[in-house]
């Protein structure tokens, strides 16, 4: 993500740019728990894109969880169809993965920046609370 610049002003992308995905640890495979980035705050404010509107992110994880919702793979009305049950676990992986990197953000507010951490500490820890919730609801599905 760049800022460029019309003359004198400087110009921010958009929310709705595609972000690149955050670099991965090599050895865990999950997002690098360095200082806090510019795709991290990017993130966090997609999560709070407007008062009564998601950004991009947040209404795909949104819609993540719903399709895994309404496809357990426990229901009655699916017992048919064989492949189900591997796709929702695939799914299932990719909304957890995509709950880790909103936990990396957690972690990485706790840094030298008190002044930052005060300020967006409340919004991640919002955010964070519900995908755990989403998550374990998600688990007990599994089962």
């Amino acid at each position: 993500m760049s800022i460029e610049s019309e003359g004198d002003k400087k110009v921010l992308p958009s929310p709705t740019d595609e972000v690149p995905p955050l670099p991965l640890d090599a050895d865990t495979m999950l997002p690098k728990h360095d200082s806090i980035t510019i795709e991290d705050l990017c993130l966090l404010c997609d999560m709070f894109y407007l008062p009564y509107q998601h950004g991009s992110r947040a209404v795909e994880l949104l819609q993540e969880l719903s399709w895994l919702v309404n496809y357990n793979p426990q229901s009655k009305e699916e017992e048919n169809d064989s492949t189900l049950p591997t796709e929702w676990t695939r799914k299932a992986e990719q909304f957890r993965m995509k709950c880790g990197v909103i936990d990396t953000l957690f972690t990485k507010i706790d840094g030298p920046n008190r002044s930052l951490h005060y300020e967006i500490h409340p919004y991640v820890t919002e955010v964070q609370s519900a995908l755990y919730r989403a998550k374990a609801y998600i688990s007990r599905i599994e089962r």
